[in-house]
């Protein structure tokens, strides 16, 4: 994963952070993008932001927490529904402003 490209490419276009997002492998999009292999199983969601400036963010399941490790930038785990909306909302607080995502229909 290009990590500059991608935060400059967000700062051209006015985004203030890009939201990458799985669960079973339905957003090949994301996998090409930053460089994850489509032959991980994947059995729980899995978020990552990429700022336009700052350090991304990991948020995987503690089934599956070494789904990002390939990837910069600081990590937090969940387990139950609660607690996933609770870290959501929270990293969702700090991203005020367009968030750059792909909508994958299947």
């Amino acid at each position: 994963m290009d990590l500059a490209r991608i935060q400059s490419v967000l700062a051209q276009r006015g985004f203030d952070a890009w939201l990458f997002y799985d669960h079973h492998h339905r957003d090949p999009i994301a996998y090409r993008l930053l460089g994850l292999s489509e032959e991980m199983p994947v059995s729980r969601r899995w978020f990552y932001v990429v700022p336009a400036q700052g350090t991304p963010k990991k948020l995987v399941h503690r089934v599956e927490p070494e789904h990002l490790d390939s990837l910069p930038g600081t990590k937090e785990t969940y387990s139950a529904w609660r607690e996933l909306n609770m870290l959501v909302r929270a990293g969702s607080a700090e991203v005020i402003g367009r968030i750059q995502t792909e909508l994958v229909i299947i």
